[in-house]
């Protein structure tokens, strides 16, 4: 129990951490469904009872979604007032790399994310998504004439899926997936 640390003259908390190996701590979290690896990191908790931040980076995360596995997974991240922001997100996945940020309020659950695809597989990739995703799949690879839009939107469920492409007929730079409006 922290009842008498004190923070630049209030009641607080100001620690910080470093972690290796963290694959059993990873384990024991309600995420496990979604993330695994062998994490390092570090953290900085700090700040008055009331407002108490927790910042810092992790490397070595791997992700799980359906059967579509990202591996090398990094960021940078920052908890405060009930939202999470991770920056210099990186993962590599269908034999390339998505890079990224994305902020997601824990209440209520909503989420922006905004990612930069590299070098992907479209057979590695494809065959992973679950069916719902088809869509998703479909507009990532489609190939647009010279009338086509550079700038796709559509629904999955409720989240909003954003492709922006610089030329018709490649991948998007820049993928844009939220349920924040």
């Amino acid at each position: 129990m922290l009842t008498d640390t004190y923070w630049k003259g209030k009641t607080g908390v100001e620690l910080k951490v470093a972690v290796q190996h963290a694959a059993q701590i990873l384990a024991e979290l309600p995420s496990k469904k979604f993330l695994s690896g062998d994490p390092s990191g570090d953290a900085h908790l700090g700040g008055p009872f009331s407002a108490v931040k927790i910042e810092g980076e992790v490397r070595g995360l791997e992700g799980h979604l359906a059967k579509l596995k990202a591996t090398d997974g990094s960021s940078r991240f920052r908890l405060a007032k009930g939202t999470l922001d991770l920056t210099r997100l990186h993962v590599a996945l269908a034999g390339g790399h998505v890079d990224g940020n994305a902020t997601m309020h824990l209440a209520p659950k909503l989420f922006r994310a905004e990612l930069w695809p590299k070098d992907f597989k479209a057979s590695e990739l494809g065959r992973y998504l679950p069916i719902e995703w088809a869509a998703v799949f479909v507009s990532l690879f489609a190939h647009h004439d010279d009338k086509g839009e550079l700038e796709d939107h559509f629904k999955v469920g409720s989240i909003d899926v954003g492709l922006f492409r610089t030329h018709r007929g490649e991948l998007p730079e820049r993928v844009v997936i939220r349920n924040d409006k």
